[in-house]
């Protein structure tokens, strides 16, 4: 299957997610809805796959609510999957140097 036509499935089934009405761990709309283009979420993703050597999956949220979800094989939502963050080595010190001193 080409790129493009995983892609348009993934927001397909995206899609199909925020409209089924089952009960879901976190809210889910449509990217419109929130004020967001579907084709620039296309753009996005066919961008990271030509960028970027192995995506594993992907959440879009905007306003407390996912607008765009999806996985790449082999990785699925159901499998445990090990995310490490990058920021919160950066954050912690320029707060420590904002924050007043005790006295």
């Amino acid at each position: 299957m080409n790129r493009s036509l995983r892609v348009l499935s993934f927001l397909a089934v995206s899609l199909g997610a925020a409209l089924s009405g089952t009960a879901q761990p976190l809210p889910r709309t449509t990217p419109e809805v929130q004020g967001i283009s579907s084709a620039a979420l296309l753009g996005f993703v066919e961008a990271a796959e030509k960028k970027i050597d192995a995506l594993h999956s992907m959440m879009v949220m905007r306003h407390g609510q996912a607008v765009a979800e999806g996985w790449w094989v082999p990785y699925a939502p159901q499998e445990p999957h090990r995310l490490f963050s990058l920021s919160k080595s950066f954050t912690p010190p320029p707060s420590a140097l904002r924050s007043p001193k005790a006295n």
